[in-house]
């Protein structure tokens, strides 16, 4: 059985470590959820860097080439500190797309059935969101940790030091190109999202457009409000299938796009 002995550069290849997991863990779903408390966070992220640590091996963390055998200056160290935190700051980013568009998706629904008034607090963004965003959200969630989404989260851990070793992160234009062009998936899971009650409440109010000129006595607003209520809410309950089909094929591509991302580091 190998043994080690600690020296100062195991430390800093440690410090490396908990700062790619502690990156991931701010923002990552589930897991940057700020309804759980700071300490539970660090605790987690302390844990797995060292289980980490020592299933990895520190030959297979840090090759020489990126990280020197001999103990690094204290600005070199910073430096390489703040690369694995934007490393894992940028792969948590990816993971969490997902739920910014259903998020967004559940603020379009809430507008077209009138409910955008009516706001609650979300936890996991720690702000205001109305009443069909925070449901989708916590179904989202639900969803996500059924089909063991978390555990995808922590092999995209497992799998970035193969790809990317510590301190060899490399931010370039392809990448900051490529990241930045995953916010169009922000709209387009938002758009799919919501597009069921998007239609619905449109043939909803075309319908209720000719019946206002078939019988002008008609009050269309107070008949129409609470149609579009009930539409909107129908046409949710209708499309849940609908809306756990297109989650598990957004986690689907989500493992493909971690590793599209962590390819761009070097």
């Amino acid at each position: 059985m190998m043994e080690w002995t600690l020296e100062l550069k195991d430390i800093e290849r440690f410090l490396l470590v908990f700062s790619r997991v502690g990156g991931i863990f701010v923002f990552a779903p589930f897991f940057g959820n700020r309804s759980i408390p700071v300490r539970v966070k660090i605790l987690l992220s302390i844990i797995i860097s060292f289980l980490l640590f020592l299933a990895l091996g520190p030959e297979t963390i840090s090759p020489g080439e990126v990280v020197r055998q001999e103990p690094h200056p204290p600005m070199s160290l910073a430096i390489f500190i703040l690369y694995e935190i934007g490393l894992g700051v940028i792969i948590a980013f990816v993971a969490n797309l997902i739920f910014i568009g259903i998020q967004m998706g559940g603020h379009i629904v809430d507008q077209q059935i009138g409910f955008s008034i009516a706001n609650t607090i979300d936890l996991s963004f720690h702000a205001e969101v109305s009443l069909m965003a925070s449901f989708q959200s916590l179904l989202a969630l639900i969803l996500f940790l059924s089909v063991d989404g978390h555990h995808l989260l922590l092999q995209g851990i497992r799998s970035s030091f193969d790809l990317i070793p510590l301190g060899g992160a490399r931010y370039e234009v392809p990448l900051l190109s490529y990241v930045a062009g995953l916010f169009n998936s922000i709209f387009v899971i938002a758009l799919k999202v919501s597009s069921p009650v998007i239609m619905t409440i449109f043939l909803t109010n075309v319908s209720l457009g000719m019946l206002a000129r078939v019988m002008p006595q008609m009050n269309i607003f107070m008949v129409g409000f609470p149609l579009q209520i009930a539409v909107g809410l129908l046409t949710l309950a209708a499309s849940i299938q609908v809306f756990g089909y297109l989650l598990m094929n957004e986690l689907d591509k989500l493992k493909t796009e971690i590793s599209i991302v962590l390819n761009h580091f070097h």
